[in-house]
């Protein structure tokens, strides 16, 4: 996919889930993006190559998805709160409560797609092993 035919709906929505998960990240540590030294304006300048590098992976993951039918189940995004949870040592009500309230259970379940797919890709990779050559 060109870059320019990336729709700049896309990257732009990309580019604003990339800030809100950095002021996430810097809320948990107390400090705001102005405390920290950045302004939204130049985290956009900074993330806009990874963001389309981001719609692109989304796209390309997305269409062999689709065309494999593959998708994630109620069941495994259950068991992966679970697995959290246990990781954690708290409750299964408590995690998914916090991936819910956070409006972060479709990043948990893009995580497991990506996933997914990425076993789908090796199963499918033919993997030969080349003899070095000798020199001369």
């Amino acid at each position: 996919v060109c870059s320019s035919d990336l729709p700049d709906s896309m990257v732009e929505m990309e580019l604003d889930s990339m800030l809100e998960n950095a002021k996430r990240q810097l809320e948990q540590q107390r400090l705001t993006l102005e405390q920290a030294g950045i302004t939204e304006e130049a985290f956009r300048a900074q993330n806009k190559e990874a963001s389309l590098r981001r719609v692109k992976a989304f796209l390309l993951f997305d269409g062999i998805a689709k065309a494999e039918n593959i998708q994630v189940t109620i069941e495994e995004l259950r068991a992966r709160i679970e697995q959290i949870a246990q990781s954690v040592g708290q409750s299964v009500e408590t995690v998914e409560g916090h991936y819910r309230q956070n409006n972060m259970l479709h990043m948990l379940q893009a995580q497991i797609s990506e996933e997914k797919i990425l076993d789908f890709l090796i199963g499918q990779s033919k993997i030969e092993e080349l003899k070095p050559k000798k020199k001369k």
